[in-house]
């Protein structure tokens, strides 16, 4: 199976710094003279001026102290990336220059990804959406926070994805003459199609594939930033998902007791071009792997174990009497709760977690509410399923810990 996700990568950018005069901004468009408008937030702090300085290095172009009229300063991209990936690699390499560098460049750090037009604007059946539906504000939303220690430097606010106005732009076309809220006619995705050719000069990201889409804002959840090489031998860069669970366990001390702060990376993972999007702990002296089950209550006829499944929710196991089961599926309201274990399904979703729960934990203190289906194991008078924790995480934890290795 593939290690990452079928997908067109993400767009992966750095926020432009602009300065004028020895005033410092981050941003796309200084604000008027009176302070209104534009689409930068500027940087504050002692010494502004320091975070030119900082980003030398990486800057398409020599900083200076003062400029009567706006230079906008660009990351070269490559330059910064290396430097991000050696910081998440090899950390006891890195000085605290380099050290600060990153953190400044991870904070000017966003991504978009492409949204298909003709999905955002006619629904499943074939009729326009609402016109305040194409988008959601959050689909332009671009916020930082810029405070390293020891700098003379700080800034933080949001931004507006310039590719914004393309949105706009396209959907009040009179070309497309679109009926919001009524059916679309058959040839609307040729005048997108035609409309945004036209415009793909000036468009940060042009149709492929003949799928009309423009950017919106869109980190990626367990994103790895993939490095890649040209015939040439050039590094390219580019930002892909993870096809399946990022990691492999957590960080843990020689008996065992886990830091539930800290997942470390699958192995497979753990590579000089790979490097997730936050920085994690890439590896650890010991590691739980998330499959590493712990018995963390008995009673005289249950067993309840417990492992750490995935970064955030527990999986649990539970052995119990076939009568006890159907108890606890009949306070969590199954239609159609088993006569016998012959009769048990490989699966069933509980329609009332909640009260499942608390009948189980009228006899195991440390049960958790399933999220919805627990998954059979074992079948007979004594059964045994499994479920992934839907909260609870904190006791759960502290029983495991608890429990220690056996």
């Amino acid at each position: 199976s593939n290690l990452f996700r079928e997908e067109v990568p993400y767009g992966d950018h750095f926020l432009p710094i602009i300065q004028m005069k020895n005033r410092i901004y981050i941003g796309y468009q200084l604000p008027k003279a009176d302070g209104t408008g534009g689409n930068a937030v500027a940087v504050l702090g002692k010494d502004p001026l320091e975070l030119l300085e900082t980003l030398k290095p990486f800057l398409d172009r020599e900083p200076q102290a003062f400029s009567d009229h706006p230079v906008t300063y660009k990351m070269i991209n490559e330059r910064a990336y290396e430097l991000l990936t050696k910081c998440a690699l090899t950390p006891d390499q890195t000085t605290e220059l380099e050290r600060t560098q990153a953190e400044v460049l991870r904070s000017l750090n966003y991504q978009t990804s492409r949204a298909a037009v003709l999905g955002r604007l006619v629904d499943d059946k074939n009729k326009f959406v609402a016109k305040d539906a194409v988008w959601k504000e959050k689909d332009f939303v671009i916020s930082f926070k810029l405070s390293p220690k020891k700098s003379a430097f700080k800034a933080s606010g949001q931004l507006e994805l310039p590719a914004k106005s393309d949105w706009k732009a396209l959907v009040d076309s009179p070309e497309l003459a679109i009926n919001w809220g009524q059916p679309a006619d058959d040839t609307f995705s040729q005048r997108i199609e035609r409309k945004v050719r036209m415009n793909s000069s000036h468009l940060e990201h042009t149709p492929k594939k003949r799928v009309v889409s423009l950017p919106v804002v869109d980190k990626p959840s367990g994103g790895f930033r993939i490095r890649r090489h040209n015939l040439d031998g050039s590094a390219v860069f580019q930002v892909h998902t993870v096809a399946n669970n990022k990691y492999g366990g957590f960080s843990a001390d020689s008996a065992g007791k886990v830091d539930w702060s800290t997942p470390v990376l699958c192995g497979h993972l753990q590579h000089a071009n790979l490097v997730p999007l936050d920085p994690e702990t890439a590896s650890a002296e010991q590691l739980v792997r998330m499959s590493e089950w712990r018995v963390v209550e008995t009673t005289s006829d249950i067993r309840l174990e417990v492992c750490p499944g995935t970064s955030g929710r527990r999986y649990v196991r539970v052995e119990l009497p076939f009568t006890l089961l159907q108890e606890w599926l009949t306070a969590g309201k199954v239609a159609d709760v088993p006569v016998s274990p012959l009769h048990l399904p490989g699966s069933i979703k509980l329609t009332d977690p909640k009260t499942f729960c608390a009948e189980a934990q009228k006899t195991l203190s440390i049960f958790a509410q399933p999220r919805a289906t627990i998954f059979f194991e074992q079948l007979g008078d004594r059964v045994r399923f499994r479920f992934e924790a839907s909260g609870g995480p904190a006791t759960m934890n502290a029983a495991y810990n608890a429990a220690g290795r056996s």
